[in-house]
């Protein structure tokens, strides 16, 4: 039986080109929501105008990255995220535009703890 080597936690965004001018970028990126990519956090999404109203979709995920001995190829979590978003039927290309290391917590959580009046 194998065990984890390390967990390494990614703040990843990553470029989305749709397959169509016609595709809602709201419908694209509730897609990679619902999609099954393991430990996988989607968290937000920005539209980017390319040119004449044909958009690119930026999503923002986080991803569990487990290194385990039992995976002889040693393929990340972001390798595999991005290989089964570009085999979506709604996407043309997938680029990874960033990838940071995560440690800690989420702004979002942090800024809401900050704001947050318990009275």
């Amino acid at each position: 039986q194998s065990k984890p080597r390390d967990l390494q936690r990614w703040r990843c965004e990553v470029e989305v080109m749709p397959a169509d001018g016609e595709c809602e970028m709201q419908d694209l990126f509730d897609a990679l929501k619902c999609s099954l990519i393991p430990n996988a956090k989607w968290i937000g999404f920005r539209r980017e105008e390319i040119f004449y109203g044909l958009c690119k979709l930026v999503a923002i995920c986080f991803i569990d990255n487990t290194h385990d001995e039992s995976n002889p190829a040693d393929t990340s979590a972001v390798e595999i995220m991005l290989e089964q978003v570009r085999g979506m039927f709604k996407v043309q290309s997938v680029r990874l535009l960033s990838q940071t290391s995560s440690q800690g917590h989420d702004p979002f959580t942090v800024c809401q703890g900050i704001f947050h009046d318990d009275a």
